[in-house]
């Protein structure tokens, strides 16, 4: 009985040990509340969990895969802060079930950016909500609890 408690002890401690952290491991993704259900909008293809920095210029986010696209893309200058998303500073979700939906004057929201490193990946990481409109069917969609974390990449 000794002998499998002391093995006991040492399997937990073997298969209990990580060689990375939790926090230190990179795993992008892209998440949205719709109707109190959280969708995962997956990269695939030629889709990417990259936010591209073009310069002092914009910053873009697109993904898409499974019949789902999502996104947003802040003109000028970003650095880690609160952004309002309008038609300026738009974000989007589309799906082939639910349609096409965006921000625009009237349908607005706010974007949360924090920069940070994981390993020796730049990353980027957030938190957004806003209200789309599909401009074909006129139908209004609230994005809510959408949160990201992605690589940064700049060109």
């Amino acid at each position: 009985m000794k002998y499998f408690l002391i093995i006991g002890l040492i399997s937990l401690t073997f298969f209990s040990c990580e060689k990375d952290s939790p926090s230190s491991k990179f795993s992008p993704f892209y998440k949205v509340t719709i109707n109190g259900e959280t969708k995962n909008v997956f990269a695939c293809g030629t889709s990417a969990y990259v936010s591209e920095y073009l310069k002092d210029t914009a910053m873009f986010i697109g993904i898409q895969c499974g019949g789902q696209w999502a996104g947003f893309y802040l003109k000028g200058k970003i650095s880690d802060g609160t952004y309002k998303l309008d038609n300026i500073n738009q974000a989007f979700y589309g799906s082939n079930t639910l349609g096409n939906y965006k921000t625009n004057a009237g349908n607005k929201g706010t974007l949360s950016i924090t920069s940070g490193k994981i390993n020796n990946t730049i990353i980027l990481k957030g938190v957004f909500e806003f209200q789309g409109i599909d401009t074909t069917t006129r139908n209004v969609l609230t994005i809510a609890k959408g949160s990201f974390l992605m690589e940064k990449v700049q060109y």
